[in-house]
C-alpha cells in the first residue's frame, strides 16, 4: 500500500510515492480522492493534499474542496491553502461561512484564501462579510478582506467606512 509508505521516517521511501502519484497526473486523482476521504491518518491526508496541489488538472478542485470539512484542523488549512491557489469559485460560499464561524486559524487562512481570488469574483462576498461585521474583526482577517477590496471603484466604499480606513493605516 503506497500510503504506507508515508508512515516511514525515511524521507527516500516516503518521497517515492508522491513523486510517482504526481507524475501520474490526472489518472491518480480518483485514488488521491478517495485516500483523502477515507484514509484515518490526517499526516496520509496531508501528504495527499500536497500531492493534490501539485497535479495540474481542473478535477482536483472537487476534492480539495471536500477536504474544507476534514476532521482535522491541519488538513483543513492545508485545503484552505490550496482553494487560494486555485481561486476555486465554488469554494466561494465555504470560505464565507469559516470567515463567520470557523477557528480563529481557519479565520484568519480563509480570509487569506479570499485575498487570492480574481476581485470580480469576491465582491459581493467580501462587502457582504465587511458589512455584516460592522465592528472591528481580528486584525488579520480584517486585513484580508480590505485586501480582497482592493479595486480601485471599491476605494470610496472603503472610505465611507472609517473605522476600516483607520485600521488599514494602522
Amino acid at each position: 500500500d503506497w500510503a504506507s509508505d508515508w508512515s516511514s521516517s525515511d524521507l527516500r521511501v516516503k518521497d517515492r510515492p508522491l513523486q510517482q502519484l504526481i507524475a501520474e497526473g490526472r489518472n491518480a486523482l480518483p485514488l488521491l480522492t478517495e485516500t483523502l476521504q477515507k484514509n484515518s491518518d490526517p499526516h496520509v491526508r496531508l501528504l495527499t493534499l500536497t500531492v493534490l496541489r501539485q497535479i495540474k488538472d481542473p478535477g482536483r478542485s472537487t476534492a480539495i474542496r471536500k477536504a474544507l470539512h476534514d476532521d482535522s484542523l491541519n488538513v483543513r488549512l492545508q485545503a484552505l491553502q490550496a482553494m487560494g491557489d486555485l481561486k476555486d469559485p465554488q469554494a466561494l460560499p465555504t470560505l464565507e461561512q469559516l470567515i463567520r464561524e470557523g477557528s480563529p486559524a481557519e479565520k484568519r487562512q480563509a480570509a487569506t484564501a479570499l485575498a487570492q481570488y480574481p476581485v470580480s469574483l469576491v465582491n459581493q462576498y467580501t462587502r457582504t462579510l465587511l458589512d455584516q461585521f460592522g465592528k472591528p474583526l481580528d486584525r488579520f482577517v480584517e486585513h484580508a478582506l480590505i485586501y480582497a477590496l482592493r479595486s480601485e471603484e471599491h476605494t470610496s466604499e472603503l472610505q465611507s467606512q472609517a473605522y476600516l480606513v483607520r485600521r488599514l493605516l494602522l
